[in-house]
């Protein structure tokens, strides 16, 4: 699928996150009875994921948001992540 007009783009004022995400071996065990299988961090907030979707789609989009000065961030600003201009 594209984009009907290639010039327009999708603007999202939000935030970009990171979850983290952790999958137990039992979680109905008593405290102490269970123990983490997998652990992964992935990229979430409503605003950056639904702009990751126009994207796919063929669309052009951009993050317009505050960027944190934690250790999780991965680039200073402008930088393209999944399709997605963060200016």
């Amino acid at each position: 699928m594209t984009c009907a007009d290639p010039e327009k783009k999708v603007v999202g004022i939000g935030i970009a996150c990171l979850d983290q995400l952790i999958l137990w071996s039992d979680t109905k065990a008593r405290v102490g009875g269970s123990r983490i299988v997998d652990c992964d961090t992935q990229g979430g907030g409503m605003a950056a994921t639904a702009l990751v979707a126009v994207t796919r789609l063929g669309g052009r989009a951009e993050l317009w948001g505050a960027v944190g000065a934690d250790g999780a961030a991965i680039a200073a600003p402008p930088v393209r992540i999944a399709g997605v201009v963060i200016p």
